[in-house]
């Protein structure tokens, strides 16, 4: 728009220059022409101009328009865009809500384990002072217990239970033997077989035991079951040592050899050397036998 106006102030002095010139230069017929033909063409440009400034205003007038559309479909996606926004917040503040919850949970959980711990760091120290042997082996064994707190999670069942937890140790203990215990392996068998037949032929009333040896049987029952390991209750028994072999029969039928992992007063933890022929449960009746040379 500054442009038409300052174009037609520009054409509005050349036509007030020319129409001076051309009273004070009345006489001179031929550079009135001149300029009476040199105003008609600035005004047939005025003219041009005007009109490609009507187009351009024209053009321009569309163009606010289709900037007003856009401007409008951008709020529309601005108020979309902050509506989504709030609902994710609120999302995410549930989640914050949740996780919080979660964490507390989770604090109360490990509170708990930890006494647990302290409680089975007690049990373990009794375990230290009845067996000096294993003295060194069981602090390690605690070792590994103050390492499975970052694990407590996977292992709160375990950690429920005291006892559980100390036959866990004990078997860990006893795995470091697994390669000596596999080098013995094809004679105890051997040896194992030899006590079972003898024992069925004892049972079945065919032949007595020979004069070598004699059978040492105890009543037992079960009362703790964890993998292959079983806690038994019994009258106390002199006979009976750590680290010695029994086989197992239940309803006088025989299920299994076994060790003796330790012994305190009334109970007793054995080992199933290759795992029980049948399930046992709680509080099942069994009888151990063990031979022994007069």
């Amino acid at each position: 728009m500054l442009t038409i106006k300052t174009l037609s102030v520009s054409f509005a002095a050349i036509i007030l220059g020319a129409l001076f010139a051309s009273s004070a230069t009345a006489q001179d017929s031929a550079e009135n022409q001149a300029l009476k033909k040199q105003v008609a063409e600035l005004q047939h440009e005025l003219a041009r101009t005007r009109a490609r400034s009507h187009q351009q205003l024209a053009g321009l007038e569309q163009e606010k328009a289709i900037l007003q559309h856009r401007l409008k479909q951008v709020e529309q996606d601005t108020k979309s865009l902050q509506t989504r926004f709030e609902e994710e917040v609120a999302a995410r503040r549930t989640q914050l809500d949740q996780l919080r919850k979660q964490s507390e949970q989770l604090r109360q959980m490990m509170e708990s384990l930890r006494v647990t711990e302290r409680e089975l760091s007690k049990e373990t120290g009794k375990l230290v002072e009845t067996n000096k042997s294993q003295q060194e082996n069981l602090r390690k064994l605690v070792a590994e217990v103050a390492a499975l707190r970052a694990d407590a999670t996977k292992t709160k069942e375990l950690s429920d239970k005291r006892f559980a937890e100390v036959v866990r140790l004990t078997d860990l203990l006893h795995d470091r033997h697994g390669d000596l215990l596999r080098l013995k392996e094809h004679n105890d068998q051997l040896v194992r077989d030899l006590k079972v037949y003898k024992t069925i032929v004892e049972d079945a009333g065919l032949s007595p035991p020979s004069a070598e040896q004699t059978v040492h049987s105890i009543e037992v029952q079960v009362t703790e079951l964890t993998k292959n390991m079983i806690e038994l209750s019994f009258n106390k028994d002199d006979k009976l040592r750590v680290d010695s072999e029994v086989d197992v029969f239940h309803d006088r039928r025989h299920i299994g050899a076994a060790k003796i992992i330790a012994i305190e007063d009334d109970r007793a933890i054995i080992q199933f050397l290759r795992g029980a022929s049948r399930a046992l449960n709680k509080d099942d009746r069994l009888t151990l036998k063990s031979s022994s040379k007069k």
